[in-house]
This record gives C-alpha cells, sequence and structure tokens, in this order.
C-alpha cells in the first residue's frame, strides 16, 4: 500500500483528471474514456492551442481548471507529465495521486536542449499523418486510431505544436518528481519508441517509491491499450486507498506483479 502503515484507507468518490500529450486536444482519451467503468468519472483538460505556451505559462491555466468538489487523480500523458508534477506540486484540494503516462522529467530524447531551437513549426507541417501513426501506434494503429489522430492533429496549429517540443527538450522537474506531495505512479508501454526506456529508469532510480505498471504496447499505450491502462489506474486507485475495485477476482483480469497485459 501507498498510505502510510498508520493510515486508515479512505474510499471515496474519485474522479481522474486528464492531461493530454504533445496534440492538447484530449481527442486521443476517446478509446480510454470508453473503458472506464462507472466507479471512476473522467475529466480532461485541453491544453490551450489558442497561441504558443511553455509549461511555466500552462501551469496556472491547468490548475485554475482542476475540479474542487471531489478527490482526484492528476494524469499527464507524455508532454503532460511534467506539467502534471508542476501542477501537483502545492498540492491542489483533492489530489490524491499523479500518473506519468509514457512520460518523462527531462528531455526524453537523444537530443542536446540546445538544439531545442530547431524544432520548427514546418517540420509538422511537413510530416505526413501515416508516418506520425506509424510512429506512435507502432503495430497497434487502427482506422479509428489514425481517424482519431488525424483530428487531434489537425485542431491544433504547428506553431504551438514547435512551441511543446522546445518546452519538453529544455524542461527539467527533478525537483518536482523528489517532492511531490502525492503517491506517483508511471504507466508505460515495453514497446515505446518514442520515449525511450531510459527515461522510465531515470525516474525510478530518482524516485523509488514511484509505482510502476508496464502494458505490452506502444507510446500511445491509452488509446492502444486501453482496457489495460484501465486495470492499471484502478490498481492504483485502490492502492491509494481512493477506490475500492469491484469483481476483484475476475479471471480476465491479468495483473502479473508490475506487468498487466490485455
Amino acid at each position: 500500500m501507498l498510505f502510510p502503515p498508520n493510515a486508515q484507507p479512505y474510499h471515496m468518490p474519485l474522479t481522474l483528471v486528464l492531461l493530454p500529450g504533445l496534440d492538447g486536444t484530449g481527442i486521443l482519451f476517446e478509446p480510454l474514456l470508453d473503458e472506464l467503468p462507472p466507479d471512476l468519472k473522467a475529466y480532461v483538460i485541453p491544453l490551450p492551442n489558442d497561441s504558443p505556451m511553455d509549461y511555466g505559462s500552462l501551469v496556472p491555466t491547468i490548475a485554475s481548471s482542476l475540479p474542487t468538489d471531489t478527490h482526484f487523480i492528476l494524469l499527464g500523458e507524455s508532454f503532460s507529465g511534467p506539467l502534471a508534477l508542476m501542477v501537483a506540486a502545492p498540492r491542489p484540494r483533492g489530489l490524491v495521486g499523479v500518473i506519468l503516462c509514457a512520460s518523462f522529467i527531462r528531455n526524453p530524447t537523444y537530443l542536446p536542449s540546445f538544439v531545442s531551437h530547431l524544432a520548427r513549426s514546418w517540420i509538422f507541417r511537413m510530416s505526413p499523418i501515416f508516418i506520425q501513426a506509424k510512429v506512435l501506434f507502432a503495430g497497434y494503429s487502427s482506422p479509428r486510431l489514425r481517424s482519431l489522430l488525424a483530428r487531434a492533429h489537425s485542431s491544433v496549429s504547428a506553431e504551438v505544436m514547435a512551441q511543446r517540443v522546445r518546452a519538453l527538450l529544455s524542461v527539467d522537474c527533478t525537483s518536482e518528481l523528489v517532492t511531490c506531495p502525492v503517491p506517483i505512479a508511471y504507466l508505460r508501454g515495453s514497446r515505446d519508441r518514442v520515449v525511450p526506456k531510459r527515461n522510465w529508469r531515470q525516474i525510478m532510480t530518482i524516485n523509488p517509491a514511484v509505482r510502476e505498471f508496464t502494458i505490452r504496447a506502444p507510446h500511445l499505450v491509452l488509446q492502444t491499450q486501453p482496457r489495460a491502462a484501465v486495470r492499471a489506474i484502478m490498481a492504483f486507485a485502490e492502492e491509494i486507498g481512493g477506490l475500492r475495485i469491484r469483481n476483484q477476482d475476475d479471471p480476465s483480469r491479468e495483473d502479473s506483479g508490475n506487468r498487466i497485459s490485455d
């Protein structure tokens, strides 16, 4: 269990607050939302797409959009992982846990941070959607997922996407990871080629208390393996005392240690 030994579990209504990845729209959460049980309500906070903003500018915007009348877990997908940690730092009212999904705390690429100025809007204008789908979905693509990806990326300007890439190349939220006031889980796809596993190892080295869940999936784990992702989210919610999972003995629930299959 992730709460102190002398503490009593607190079962309560719980909301899953979702911060989207690089596109910022929340459109790509659709497969996950379809699989969530009634026990767990969801609340998507899209990132502002009308103008380029870095992490520091996004924090107050997201913080002001958090629910104020419920306990919640804050999930930051990919780009939004550092954002989730920054928003969690002052422990907003109702926050009980943070999930980093296929994310990072520092520059996740092998490129040095000083090349961040090379991330320009023309790169996103020139990149065909089928290439993006191949990288993000790997062998798990489908017509529905490709359609969602096209909708999401057509809803945000190339300038905003480029600014977010520049931001992630220079981010460092190591201190927020170490001092996070609530339990943290890390949800990863074992076949993620976008955010290499060295990012997960770095996080676990800096904060060994982080609870890790591995799913056989590419980078977009919530989209390609939504049922397995829901099981991981529900397991974390139960561990922090926030939710009692129904039908725990259901044989369809496959969970071997920290590895969850679908």
